[in-house]
C-alpha cells in the first residue's frame, strides 16, 4: 500500500480465499445461521424480503413502516409489491420509533450486529397491532432468535459476510420456482470475479493492475445493479448452499470481535464511535465512526486503497427535514472494515490512516 505501489488493499467486495474454510467433514453450519428455524433460501436477501412481502400481503397486510434510515435497496422490493409506505424516525440510541397504522407491518433492522433496543417492546406487540419484519442482515452472526413466524418474520443476506456469490434466506416457507439460467449466470459471474479478486490480491506485493481491477469491480457492480433492477423469485442453486456451508462461521464472528475492539483500542477515543460499547454475544458488521467531514476522510483513505463504505446515503424517498437523525447519519457515517480477512499489520495501517487523516 506504501506509496500506491502495491495491490494491497482494504474494503471491498469478498474475494474467495481458501482460508477462510472450515473442515467439511464437520456438520453442516447453514442451520446455525437460521437459527434452526424453517424457512426459505433466496438468491438475495433483497429476494427474501420480496417473498416475504407477498406472504404478509396474502395475510390482508396492505401499509408498511420503514426507518427512515435504511438503504435504498430495501425500498425497492417494497415498491415492486405494490404495498403502500411511510417512513418512522430512528432515535438517538438508534431505537426504532414506529407508529404503524392499524393491520400494517413494521419494518425493524438491526443495524451493525447490535439488536434494536425496541425489539422487545416491538415484539411484546407483534401479532396483534402489527405484523414485525425483521432484518437481520447486520445481526446474522450475533445472538438473536426469532419469535414463530405467525408473529414475526425475519430475512437476512449472507453476502456481505463473505466470499459468498449468492444467498439470502427468510422464515418464510414458500417452494420456489426452479433456478433458471438468469439465476445461475449471476452467479457464475460473481463466483468468477471473486476468484479473479483472490488471485489478484494473493500478489499483494506486486503492482497494481487498473484494467483487472475494473473487471472485477465492473462484474461486482453489474451483479448489484441486476439485483436491484428485479429482486429474483426463483431457488438459490444448489452450488450456492456449498459456497455458504465451506466458510468457517465460528472463526469468522471470532475473528471480526477481536478485530473491532483492536481498532477501538488504536483509535483510543480520537473517533466518535456509532456503537461505542461490544457486549458478549454480538459480532459486529463493521466498526462506524462519525465525522464531521465524512466524505473528505473517505476520499483521503481511498487514496491510501482504504476502501470504506457508507451506510447509508438517504435514499431520496426520504425527507431529511422531517427526520434530521436520520439525515444526520448518512451525512456523518463511515463504516471501516473490520472482517476476517485482516490481521494485525493491516488494522494498525486502517486506524493510523484514519487517525492522520483526521488530524489527531
Amino acid at each position: 500500500m506504501q506509496g500506491g505501489m502495491s495491490r494491497r488493499l482494504i474494503g471491498g467486495d469478498f474475494e474467495w480465499r481458501a482460508d477462510m474454510l472450515r473442515p467439511m467433514r464437520t456438520a453442516s453450519m447453514l442451520p446455525s445461521l437460521t437459527r434452526g428455524f424453517h424457512g426459505t433460501w433466496t438468491v438475495s436477501g433483497r429476494a427474501a424480503l420480496a417473498l416475504v412481502l407477498e406472504e404478509i400481503k396474502q395475510q390482508g397486510v396492505q401499509h408498511v413502516h420503514l426507518p427512515a434510515y435504511l438503504c435504498k435497496s430495501l425500498i425497492l422490493p417494497v415498491k415492486e409489491s405494490g404495498l403502500n409506505f411511510s417512513f418512522y424516525p430512528v432515535g438517538e440510541c438508534m431505537a426504532a420509533e414506529p407508529d404503524p397504522l392499524p393491520g400494517s407491518a413494521v419494518l425493524l433492522i438491526h443495524y451493525f450486529g447490535w439488536l434494536n433496543p425496541a425489539t422487545e417492546r416491538l415484539r411484546n406487540r407483534a401479532g396483534h397491532d402489527y405484523v414485525l419484519v425483521e432484518d437481520m442482515t447486520h445481526s446474522l452472526l450475533s445472538n438473536w432468535r426469532c419469535l414463530d413466524e405467525t408473529m414475526s418474520h425475519v430475512f437476512f443476506s449472507a453476502r456481505k459476510w463473505g466470499p459468498i456469490p449468492l444467498g439470502g434466506w427468510c422464515n418464510t416457507v414458500s417452494q420456489l420456482h426452479s433456478t433458471n439460467s438468469s439465476i445461475q449466470s449471476l452467479a457464475q459471474r460473481s463466483a468468477a470475479a471473486r476468484r479473479l479478486r483472490g488471485e489478484y490480491l494473493a500478489q499483494a506485493d506486486a503492482l497494481p493492475v487498473p484494467v483487472t481491477e475494473a473487471e472485477y469491480l465492473g462484474a461486482f457492480r453489474g451483479i448489484e445493479e441486476a439485483l436491484d433492477a428485479a429482486p429474483c423469485c426463483g431457488s438459490l442453486p444448489a452450488d450456492m448452499y456449498q459456497s455458504l456451508d465451506m466458510l468457517d462461521w465460528s472463526s469468522i464472528a471470532h475473528r471480526r470481535r477481536a478485530n473491532w475492539q483492536s481498532v477501538v483500542m488504536q483509535l483510543d477515543g480520537r473517533v466518535q464511535l456509532l456503537m461505542p460499547n461490544i457486549d458478549d454475544g454480538l459480532v459486529p458488521f463493521g466498526l462506524v465512526v462519525q465525522l464531521e467531514d465524512r466524505d473528505r476522510v473517505r476520499a483521503q483513505l481511498a487514496s491510501q486503497r482504504i476502501y470504506c463504505p457508507v451506510h447509508w446515503a438517504l435514499p431520496t424517498d426520504v425527507d431529511g427535514r422531517k427526520f434530521p437523525f436520520a439525515h444526520q447519519l448518512s451525512q456523518s457515517c463511515l463504516t471501516l472494515p473490520i472482517d476476517q480477512r485482516y490481521g494485525e499489520h493491516d488494522l494498525s495501517l486502517l486506524a493510523g490512516a484514519l487517525i492522520s487523516a483526521i488530524g489527531r
